[in-house]
């Protein structure tokens, strides 16, 4: 059950969390050393078992750098997966760039929109 993040909500919180006794020492430890470098575990490397039951064949996977757009680039490895299989041909290449500019014009047609709406 999901329930809305109110003020009354955000104290209950807060006061359950001062009741946790380890609280301020979790808090301490990811400010001084960030939540990734606090949540790792480092026997979790020896005790992962990484052998696959399924090895898929892939072509070439399209590297987006820290672009911010993985959400298109997994989407498009995919599609371009099964283009690939149903039209027997190797590393073909669906274009980012032209959904990602579409996609940033939709976003601002949208929000013009919003803005004029609201006027």
């Amino acid at each position: 059950m999901t329930q809305e993040i109110t003020h009354n909500n955000l104290i209950k919180m807060r006061t359950a969390l001062a009741g946790v006794p380890q609280a301020t020492t979790l808090k301490n430890a990811v400010m001084t050393n960030g939540i990734n470098a606090v949540s790792q575990r480092p026997d979790a490397a020896v005790t992962l078992d990484p052998t696959y039951s399924i090895d898929l064949p892939t072509g070439d996977v399209s590297f987006q750098k820290k672009s911010g757009r993985c959400w298109l680039f997994a989407t498009l490895n995919t599609l371009r997966h099964d283009f690939e299989q149903k039209y027997h041909v190797k590393n073909f290449e669906l274009s980012q760039n032209y959904l990602s500019f579409w996609d940033r014009i939709e976003k601002a047609n949208v929000n013009c929109k919003n803005k004029l709406a609201s006027r």
